[in-house]
C-alpha cells in the first residue's frame, strides 16, 4: 500500500540529471516523434528560402519567398509572381 509520502514523491517534478528529451515525452506521453517534427520544419523552410550563387533569374512561386545569394551575400524577397522582376533585395 502507498504511503502518503509515496503519492507526494511521485508529484514532484524531475531532478535536473532526470530531463531529458526521451525522459519528457515518456512523461508526457507525446503522441509524436521530435525528430518528424523537426524533418517537418526543415522541409517547410527548404519551400520558403531559396539559394543561388546569383540574383535570381526565375519568377518567385509566391509572395513572401526569399532568395539567398551566398556568392555576394545578398537576400532577396518576392513582393509579387509575374517575372523575374518581382524580387526585391533586401540588404
Amino acid at each position: 500500500m502507498e504511503t502518503n509520502t509515496d503519492i507526494y514523491a511521485k508529484t514532484l517534478p524531475p531532478s535536473p540529471q532526470d530531463v531529458s528529451l526521451p525522459s519528457i515525452k515518456q512523461q508526457l506521453n507525446y503522441p509524436f516523434d521530435f525528430t518528424s517534427q523537426e524533418l517537418l520544419i526543415a522541409d517547410i523552410v527548404s519551400k520558403l528560402v531559396f539559394k543561388g550563387l546569383v540574383a535570381p533569374t526565375s519568377r518567385p512561386n509566391f509572395i513572401g519567398q526569399i532568395f539567398c545569394d551566398t556568392a555576394l551575400g545578398k537576400v532577396y524577397i518576392a513582393t509579387a509572381t509575374a517575372s523575374s522582376s518581382d524580387w526585391k533585395i533586401l540588404n
